[in-house]
């Protein structure tokens, strides 16, 4: 049995181990570098560390609206060369790729450009105060530089594993990874480069991660292998791209807005500082969210596939199964966040108010985590089944309506508690609406 052919036959919780697992340990050590990063940053002497660490959470809006190009087009495209694997149209896979390598440097390029065009307007839009204003423009400015690398070193191993090898995917990322950490070290401490280091030891590390892929991609046995005419953009390629790729796509952009209105919140509210410890609870949540989005992308391949043949039975096996393994991680998450959560925050920063406010934070903010895994799973599944625009409502309507009208109102009631409680009960709010789409779309509509 090849690699295609067990999607639709072999055992589904092994598939979704095999699949997930290497997806799982790439997107862990992503997090973990990033994590490491704020770290370094937040531990700057002369008590810099934590203004720096708020200056990173300010512009986390612009770098998720990078993240939202580059998962519009991975995820995108995993499942348009899944779908063309499972009806055995390998030249409609490998333009695919060639759509998504063309696209992702014309996004790319036109993202670097109008950052620096309109830097002063959209950090003006986000709120950067001037206490914070030169660490933000340090760390962001020199970031966008690399714009392109950041999109393609995210977008390349999701394709490759879309070509059957997860495995090389998660080692590619962890090469990157490991030189990322040591270039921060070398950057930050050794030359002295303080928040600068930290944004080009990212770009160096995802051009490695970008370059390695490409040597890969360019293997003769790659099934997904472009030829040069394959990257000649295709309206009907591309509208399957982001007929998928829109849900991550602007449920990332929504995520980007909502975290402008909460960056005023918290400066609103509780002032500078809550800003550092938002971006430490986001390191430490984002860690463990890792395991979840590994679960989101290994499964996507099968699903796809499944979908494609309109094998019912095996979609919902391996919907539910890996919803059930999800949620099981996340309720152990949770535990140990509670318990747990000054050790946590104690890695990233020498402040002990800024710790203090993030331990608080990431118990509050994490109450309901384990709804987490269903309210992530079912826009996955729902866009799968054609039903991708019940999925982006759900996320939008979440992102730009729920959360910041929660955000804003519940510290009036509940003093800055309301900052973090804002999450879970949106979390809960939007259980509720995901349990009525899956409960009337996912059964129906993939017979």
């Amino acid at each position: 049995m090849n690699q295609v052919e067990e999607l639709g036959n072999g055992p589904v919780n092994k598939l979704i181990f095999k699949y997930s697992m290497p997806a799982i340990i790439g997107l862990i050590i992503n997090a973990a570098y990033v994590m490491i990063d704020r770290a370094f940053i937040g531990n700057l002497p002369d008590h810099r560390g934590g203004l720096a660490l708020s200056g990173i959470g300010a512009t986390m809006p612009i770098t998720t609206i990078v993240m939202a190009v580059a998962a519009c087009i991975a995820f995108g495209s995993l499942a348009q060369i899944s779908m063309a694997l499972g009806q055995a149209d390998k030249s409609k896979a490998k333009k695919v790729v060639g759509n998504a390598l063309t696209i992702s440097v014309i996004s790319g390029l036109l993202i670097t450009i109008f950052y620096y065009l309109f830097k002063d307007a959209i950090f003006n839009l986000i709120g950067i105060s001037p206490e914070i204003y030169d660490y933000a423009n340090d760390f962001i400015s020199t970031l966008m530089f690399g714009t392109i690398f950041s999109i393609l070193s995210f977008a390349l191993p999701v394709l490759i594993r879309g070509d059957g090898s997860p495995n090389i995917a998660s080692l590619i990322m962890l090469t990157g990874a490991v030189f990322n950490i040591v270039l921060d070290w070398i950057f930050l401490f050794s030359f002295g480069w303080g928040i600068k280091g930290a944004a080009v030891a990212t770009i160096i590390s995802q051009i490695l991660v970008m370059l390695i892929s490409l040597l890969y991609m360019n293997r003769t046995k790659s099934i997904i292998k472009p030829k040069m005419n394959d990257f000649k953009l295709n309206k009907i390629i591309l509208s399957g791209i982001f007929s998928v790729g829109m849900v991550p796509m602007f449920t990332q952009l929504s995520i980007s807005i909502s975290q402008v209105i909460s960056n005023f919140a918290f400066q609103n509210y509780g002032g500078v500082l809550y800003i550092g410890a938002m971006a430490t609870i986001s390191s430490i949540t984002m860690l463990i969210m890792m395991v979840v989005s590994g679960i989101n992308q290994g499964i996507m391949p099968i699903l796809s596939y499944n979908v494609a043949q309109k094998n019912s039975e095996r979609v919902n096996k391996t919907f539910f199964n890996s919803l059930k393994f999800a949620s099981l991680f996340l309720v152990i998450a949770w535990i140990a966040i509670q318990f747990l959560s000054s050790q946590m925050v104690s890695i990233f920063s020498n402040d002990a108010n800024l710790r203090a406010i993030s331990a608080n934070g990431l118990r509050l903010y994490n109450f309901l985590l384990p709804l987490v895994a269903f309210n992530s799973m079912v826009p996955m599944i729902l866009s799968l089944i054609g039903k991708a625009k019940f999925a982006t409502g759900s996320n939008i309507l979440r992102q730009l309506i729920i959360y910041p009208v929660l955000i804003i109102s519940l510290p009036i009631f509940l003093g800055n508690n309301g900052l973090w409680l804002s999450q879970p009960t949106s979390e809960c709010l939007i259980f509720i609406l995901n349990f009525i789409l899956l409960k009337k779309f996912f059964v129906s509509n993939i017979k």
